[in-house]
């Protein structure tokens, strides 16, 4: 694998999680809905999943910028792919949380099952079935991602340290600085 194909696999596993974030779990929170109904819980679910959609946005440019310094056609860029790995991470994580913290979580999901058992449940059962599925089926994507981005970090560390291993010499040559008289100007030798 190089540093451009796992910055490609985590672009891909970004775009099958935003696919579940914004088509399935923000359709689901939004649109099936009860006409005019409005409940405290769908607000909320409302927030969660526009927050996922976001942060799926910067983790998607963040994989961008990676694949930019995976050196695509150019040189790979050990520095410029760490940082858009952190990033990458960063954001892996906090949508990882606010999917298994907020959204999925089990207080969500009891909140979820009280409202569809409830008297107001008629109307609302088949919305918070929608979302549950929603959830249910983002599981997967979101710890696809996070191995993705697992699997990048291996990458960048092996390439990492094959450049720390190479002799000095092969690296990089570096031009001698020029030498200074006493008067602490260069001069020509």
């Amino acid at each position: 694998m190089t540093m451009a194909t796992a910055f490609e696999a985590v672009l891909l596993a970004l775009e099958e999680l935003r696919a579940c974030a914004g088509d399935r779990l923000h359709w689901a929170v939004l649109h099936a809905r009860p006409a005019g109904g409005e409940h405290v819980l769908a607000g909320r679910y409302e927030d969660w999943a526009t927050e996922m959609l976001a942060l799926a946005e910067e983790a998607e440019a963040a994989g961008l910028r990676g694949e930019v310094a995976a050196g695509l056609g150019a040189a790979l860029d050990l520095g410029g792919s760490a940082a858009a790995l952190v990033a990458l991470g960063r954001n892996a994580r906090a949508l990882s949380r606010r999917l298994h913290g907020s959204l999925a979580s089990p207080e969500a999901h009891a909140a979820l099952q009280a409202l569809a058992g409830s008297e107001e449940g008629r109307a609302w059962g088949p919305w918070a079935r929608s979302v549950a599925e929603a959830l249910v089926r983002c599981r997967e994507p979101m710890a696809r991602l996070e191995d993705r981005v697992a699997e990048a970090w291996e990458e960048w560390a092996e390439l990492a340290l094959a450049a720390a291993a190479e002799p000095r010499a092969a690296r990089r040559p570096r031009s001698p600085a020029p030498k200074s008289s006493a008067g602490g100007q260069p001069h020509a030798e």
